[in-house]
């Protein structure tokens, strides 16, 4: 019976690494034989027992040190090799296992160790979701010095127990395989695992899932079909040379990174010779930069148009209705005049009276037919629309929520670190989103005009605001080429002047 005990970072692609080694021919661990436990219910039996750390809080290496159990656990283990010992090969992966790396060891001499590591960019890019309106510096350093504090734990582990560890690039996995295979049959007694290459393609061509931010981007998008949704989807998927470039400049802040890379490299079990994939050139990463700033834009001007279209189309729709409704008013007014002097008429004019009066009844249900069509199309419009109330206020809150002020109130937020410039189109495209699902949300609100506010005094004073005055100067010079060259003297001439009339 041969065991393989996979471990690894939450970045580094464990998962990717364990699919491959049971397409290649390793089992499935089976539940222990008395207590039905699954190999990671036991680890995670230990860590309660223990009092252990998630290996997301950990910061230093020290904290990583195998941790010793007592023998009233080795019941577990031995139980859990009762239940797969018919079984040839077989294992499992847990980036838990860092902490028990002594217990498997020790009660299992025939057990092999796969660690599985990565680039430490990769732990930035699978975390960048998490780093949103948060303390972007803090987080960064927290998350290296994660990264930084596991992997050291496991070159510590591999420098003690050479001979029983394998150590694995996940990023070369796939094309090593064969060689990676070759060594663990060593470590195995020879019994190597075969490869199945029909089970592998499977595996690749269904195991690309795309990020939380790529689904919701992709799905906000797809309304919008004159927009290039590939190469934006592309951008926002954090492999872009702008990202490259930007990630292989932070870690130079982060030398310790770098330095335990490398050390993982040249400790490899076979050793790769691909080029540096983080590695770009800068006028790469600006020329990327300014497509996505063109892409953004474009983005930006097409859900706003999309909108106003809408809107418009909606106060057509309403005209319409206000004048069928006016013509039938005007019609019923004519029907009870006619009838009126039909009453008053001798009797053979009456009967010329009553057919023309049938006839203009008759047009009269035509009209009415034709309003309520009318009704019919719009009643998704006006559905669970509120009553009118005498009083309206909140004209200042209209205007706050209105696309130009929120766009302006964005460049002012994202305007006060060098962070903020680099986020600022991805939050733009966010606000752009937000401000869309606001107006989905109230569509069916019959709002009056902002004049008729008893506050409406207040909407004028919102529009003095700064925020204001740059949400306008922004989509007044976005939809050109030209606009954008002039636009930092807009909003350069937008400040100035509400400075000067704040003066």
């Amino acid at each position: 019976m041969n065991k393989i005990i996979l471990l690894g970072h939450a970045s580094s692609g464990l998962e990717k690494v364990e699919a491959l080694m049971l397409a290649s021919g390793m089992q499935t661990a089976l539940p222990s034989q008395r207590d039905n436990l699954m190999p990671s219910d036991i680890v995670q039996t230990l860590c309660q027992a223990h009092q252990i750390s998630e290996v997301s809080e950990v910061l230093t290496e020290d904290d990583f040190s195998p941790v010793k159990a007592g023998a009233i656990w080795n019941g577990l283990a031995l139980d859990l090799m009762l239940g797969n010992l018919h079984q040839p090969l077989w294992g499992w992966a847990d980036t838990r296992n860092i902490y028990w790396l002594n217990y498997w060891s020790e009660l299992d001499p025939h057990a092999t160790f796969v660690m599985v590591y990565d680039h430490p960019c990769k732990a930035l890019q699978a975390m960048a979701h998490q780093l949103i309106d948060k303390p972007q510096q803090l987080e960064i350093t927290r998350l290296l010095e994660n990264w930084q504090a596991y992997n050291g734990a496991m070159l510590r582990f591999y420098s003690r127990f050479p001979s029983r560890c394998l150590l694995l690039n996940a990023s070369s996995a796939r094309e090593q395989l064969e060689a990676y295979l070759g060594q663990l049959g060593t470590q195995l007694h020879g019994k190597a695992p075969k490869l199945d290459g029909e089970t592998v393609a499977l595996l690749e061509t269904n195991g690309n899932l795309a990020p939380p931010l790529q689904c919701s981007l992709s799905l906000a998008i797809s309304e919008v079909p004159e927009i290039a949704s590939a190469s934006v989807m592309e951008w926002f998927a954090g492999t872009s040379d702008l990202d490259k470039h930007l990630l292989n400049q932070l870690l130079q802040d982060h030398p310790v990174s770098l330095q335990i890379f490398a050390e993982l490299e040249a400790a490899s079990t076979v050793i790769t010779t691909c080029d540096d994939f983080y590695a770009v050139a800068p006028d790469s990463a600006w020329l990327n930069l300014i497509g996505q700033r063109q892409a953004t834009a474009d983005l930006v001007i097409s859900f706003y148009e999309k909108l106003q279209a809408q809107q418009s189309q909606i106060q057509e729709q309403k005209k319409q209705i206000t004048q069928i409704a006016h013509a039938l008013d005007h019609s019923k007014k004519i029907a009870a005049s006619a009838q009126t002097q039909l009453q008053a008429l001798p009797a053979p004019k009456q009967q010329e009276l009553e057919e023309e009066n049938d006839l203009l009844l008759m047009q009269l249900h035509q009209v009415q037919e034709e309003l309520e069509r009318y009704y019919l199309e719009n009643q998704s419009l006006k559905k669970n629309q509120a009553k009118p109330k005498e009083r309206f206020y909140g004209a200042g809150e209209r205007i706050q929520q209105q696309l130009t002020y929120r766009l302006g109130a964005k460049l002012i937020a994202n305007s006060r670190s060098l962070g903020g410039w680099l986020r600022m189109p991805f939050a733009l495209v966010r606000e752009v989103r937000e401000y869309r699902l606001d107006m989905g949300k109230k569509s069916h609100l019959n709002l009056p005009p902002i004049h008729s506010y008893a506050d409406a005094y207040e909407a004028e004073r919102c529009k003095q605001h700064l925020s204001y005055k740059l949400g306008q100067a922004l989509l007044k010079h976005i939809k050109t080429p030209w606009g954008w060259i002039v636009l930092p003297f807009a909003l350069l001439s937008a400040i100035n002047s509400f400075k000067k009339a704040r003066s």
